[in-house]
């Protein structure tokens, strides 16, 4: 859920039980997001060989990587992590 607040922050999660809305809930962009992204700077602790866990600071108009300060503004959903 915190990675689609990113990417649409306006977006509904609809509960659906025998086909039928049966809950509507409105996504909330939390104030931190750790281990959902993957930080641009090749530099940054947390894509090196280190046993660092991305985390970002969620802005009004992007995400800042607490490490090394980078900022994404756009194309949010290119660096998201995949496990």
């Amino acid at each position: 859920v915190d990675v689609l607040s990113l990417i649409a922050p306006a977006a509904t999660i609809n509960i659906v039980r025998d086909f039928d809305v049966i809950e509507k809930h409105r996504v909330s962009r939390p104030e931190e997001v750790t281990g959902v992204l993957s930080c641009p700077n090749a530099n940054c602790i947390s894509t090196e060989d280190e046993p660092v866990d991305s985390r970002f600071e969620v802005l009004d108009d992007g995400v800042r990587c607490t490490y090394c300060e980078t900022i994404i503004r756009e194309s949010i959903a290119a660096h998201i992590s995949v496990a």
